[in-house]
């Protein structure tokens, strides 16, 4: 859910905002802003989990505007966040964003854990969203 709350801050800092680190994340229909989260089979998870209604989510208008550093880490398997919500958040970000594209072939939707996990992959996402930010960051 994090890609929807990132966008939510952008919208909100708009230039104050420096760097993006994305982790394979979702956008949601604008339909699921006031719903309280709830459990699993509460009316907001019915929201997100319509098909493609992810495609209308105002995130991707925010992130297409974003014209600053964005790291999107792109797990090799996720059973959860669907490869055409981060084929297209990965699109809107190359727009106008200083885009870079953090594969993690062999992580799942968790990446919490796996960089919890593999300090190595933390160390080489954390440096790429900071990278050349210089007096920004």
């Amino acid at each position: 859910m994090s890609g929807q709350t990132v966008a939510d801050l952008v919208r909100h800092y708009g230039d104050r905002v420096a760097a993006l680190g994305l982790c394979t994340p979702a956008v949601y229909t604008a339909e699921a802003w006031d719903v309280p989260f709830g459990d699993r089979n509460g009316r907001f998870s019915g929201i997100i989990r319509q098909s493609d209604s992810w495609r209308e989510a105002p995130a991707l208008e925010v992130l297409r505007a974003y014209e600053g550093q964005a790291v999107l880490a792109v797990r090799g398997t996720d059973t959860v966040i669907p490869a055409a919500v981060i084929e297209a958040v990965q699109d809107v970000l190359a727009a106008r964003a200083q885009y870079t594209r953090f594969d993690l072939p062999d992580a799942q939707h968790q990446l919490g854990v796996w960089f919890r996990d593999h300090g190595d992959d933390r160390r080489a996402f954390v440096e790429a969203v900071l990278t050349g930010l210089d007096d920004r960051g």
